[in-house]
């Protein structure tokens, strides 16, 4: 028999090693997130105009931020689209562009999260439909039974 020393150092040794292979793919999945949210945002249009944001404050009005080259603007919309104000002070503006991408970020991760809870919800919808079924089939079969027997009993007298 070997001693049990020389046992466990190979299950450290693996140990670790998967914990080193799990912080690997969970490396991979934040870098693909990354890539693919810097993907759909050069996708979504020119980097010169970009809406960074806006808010509702009545019925067909709003507020909203603007991005036009490397300038933020402040813009009211109702029937007519007006200037507000022209955002200038440069660490006002790199302090929204910064917000704007860390709340992307977090908006994919709570995306993700959301719809693998709606597919987890949807697995067990669809195994109370199935139960809900199987539980009417066996009510079903209950009250074929039932009548047969009644039948039957009703002839035998």
């Amino acid at each position: 028999m070997e001693p049990l020393e020389d046992q466990s150092e190979p299950l450290v040794f693996s140990f670790f090693k998967m914990l080193a292979a799990l912080a690997f793919v969970v490396l991979l999945i934040y870098a693909l997130a990354k890539f693919l949210n810097k993907r759909t945002q050069a996708f979504s249009g020119s980097r010169s105009l970009e809406s960074l944001g806006g808010i509702s404050v009545g019925q067909n009005r709003s507020i909203q931020l603007v991005k036009v080259s490397d300038r933020i603007l402040v813009i009211g919309v109702s029937d007519s689209i007006q200037l507000l104000k022209e955002i200038e002070d440069e660490k006002e503006i790199q302090k929204i562009i910064q917000e704007r991408e860390s709340a992307l970020e977090q908006d994919l991760f709570a995306k993700s999260k959301q719809w693998l809870q709606t597919r987890q919800t949807a697995k067990s919808e669809s195994f109370a439909a199935i139960l809900e079924k199987q539980l009417k089939k066996m009510i079903d079969n209950r009250k074929n039974v039932y009548a047969n027997v009644e039948k039957k009993e009703s002839r035998d007298e």
